[in-house]
């Protein structure tokens, strides 16, 4: 994803707490006020009942797929783990939502792997063969770096857009991310599973409102922004080479 430069990402997470404080003061004032929040947890639910493991897999590789803008599809193998029918029983199964929201998902981030490889006549040669001699330097190291990249909610593309420009094997780095991914967005599923009813009571979505709801929205808004901006300050291709560098070389 192109990012923020460093004086408007700075601005824009002051602004953003800003905005969330002022918010705030207006749901104290105003609180029958419905917020963004709560919307978007009842968007998401109504997604989640209406769409299906179809719907997983298609939300989650529009959430990866590196051309399109950022998506926050992790919220729908959430509830789909904890959405229940009218009887209480719950209608999809943990499992299989992640293993088809982690395909979905690596499927969307091998358009990354095709940015990088499309993208190669366009970078310097002499970058390009230094980072191919890095990688291949580093060949069995690789996997296990995607696999680790896609299991945490950490940017993939940091890898698998230069993976995708020296031409790593395509297969190696989806089966490494995709079975990172699986396992990611099953914990994800079943975290949904564990703490729906939870999340509905907190928020006030269970028709009994929670006495700290819109307290609540506003902390788990700016605990949000919090998160995002300080991953944004990091520098992951730097990182990401580091690690590939300070990493002994294979011998075979």
């Amino acid at each position: 994803m192109l990012g923020v430069g460093v004086p408007g990402r700075d601005l824009l997470f002051c602004l953003s707490m800003l905005l969330l404080t002022a918010y705030g003061v207006l749901l104290v004032l105003l609180p029958e006020t419905t917020g963004p929040l709560v919307l978007a947890v009842l968007w998401l639910r109504d997604v989640s009942l209406a769409a299906g493991y179809p719907g997983a897999f298609a939300v989650s590789f529009l959430g990866n797929a590196t051309l399109l803008v950022p998506f926050p599809y992790l919220g729908v193998p959430f509830f789909m783990g904890g959405v229940q029918a009218a009887g209480g029983t719950y209608l999809y199964d943990p499992w299989l939502t992640g293993l088809v929201s982690g395909i979905g998902a690596m499927l969307g981030e091998m358009t990354g792997y095709a940015l990088g490889a499309g993208g190669r006549r366009c970078l310097d040669p002499a970058r390009t063969e230094a980072l191919n001699r890095l990688l291949l330097h580093h060949r069995h190291r690789v996997p296990f770096l995607v696999w680790f990249l896609a299991v945490t909610p950490l940017p993939d593309d940091v890898l698998v857009v230069p993976l995708g420009t020296v031409r790593y094997d395509w297969r190696v780095v989806f089966v490494a991310g995709a079975v990172g991914k699986t396992m990611f967005l099953t914990a994800v599923s079943w975290a949904g599973r564990s703490g729906m009813t939870w999340l509905e009571g907190l928020l006030g979505l269970s028709g009994q409102p929670g006495p700290l709801s819109g307290i609540t929205e506003v902390l788990a808004l700016m605990a949000l922004v919090v998160v995002l901006y300080l991953v944004a300050r990091v520098d992951w291709d730097s990182v990401t080479r580091r690690a590939l560098v300070d990493t002994p070389a294979d011998t075979h």
